[in-house]
């Protein structure tokens, strides 16, 4: 007998959730920061926003911020983006599962790409922890039809402003992805990368 998706969703939740846990433990904050946004998307999504559990992942999220040393009004402007492009995601998720051919896939794509606009304007290009999973989902729906014309020429060159608003968090997405930051990323690299 299959689960209810609602309930499997509760399951995928949690785990996030337990393992945003043991990686604060392990003080790998933009590991924790990932996985607690999941979780958040989810319960936002299927529980609502003023649930209880959707709160818990809002509170957890801010104490990971507070910790990797942005202020509480960075905080409250980072969660109010972040809940921006969860809600764009989530549009975007479900234009793409109605896969009712081209139609659907462009309106998802322009919702992923809103999201991704927006999480890019938090944590910077080449935090690809926090993008991979849009990057992902934007391939995915354009691999039926790939418009080149959709994707930047060069995404390096788009502005954001997170170093003016979060710049330890700038600082933080940096040195995590130092080991990747010698290659040169281009649009085929960045979905190669998910």
């Amino acid at each position: 007998m299959q689960n209810p998706p609602m309930i499997n969703q509760h399951r995928l939740a949690t785990k996030c959730h337990q393992r945003g846990w043991k990686h604060y433990a392990c003080q790998e904050f933009d590991d924790c920061l990932v996985d607690w946004r999941r979780a958040l998307m989810i319960r936002d999504t299927y529980l609502g926003s003023r649930h209880a559990s959707t709160k818990e992942s809002i509170d957890l999220i801010r104490t990971v911020l507070l910790r990797m040393g942005l202020t509480d009004a960075d905080c409250r402007r980072y969660i109010k983006v972040l809940k921006k492009s969860i809600r764009h995601e989530a549009q975007g998720d479900a234009y793409a599962a109605k896969g009712l051919g081209s139609k659907s896939n462009k309106k998802a794509l322009r919702e992923y790409c809103k999201a991704l606009k927006l999480e890019e304007s938090l944590v910077g290009n080449d935090h690809h922890m926090i993008t991979a999973t849009l990057h992902r989902k934007m391939a995915s729906v354009t691999a039926d039809s790939t418009p080149s014309s959709s994707w930047p020429s060069n995404p390096d060159t788009s502005p954001s402003f997170s170093s003016k608003f979060f710049p330890s968090l700038r600082m933080s997405a940096s040195s995590s992805t130092s080991s990747t930051s010698s290659l040169e990323t281009s649009d085929t690299s960045v979905l190669l990368f998910c």
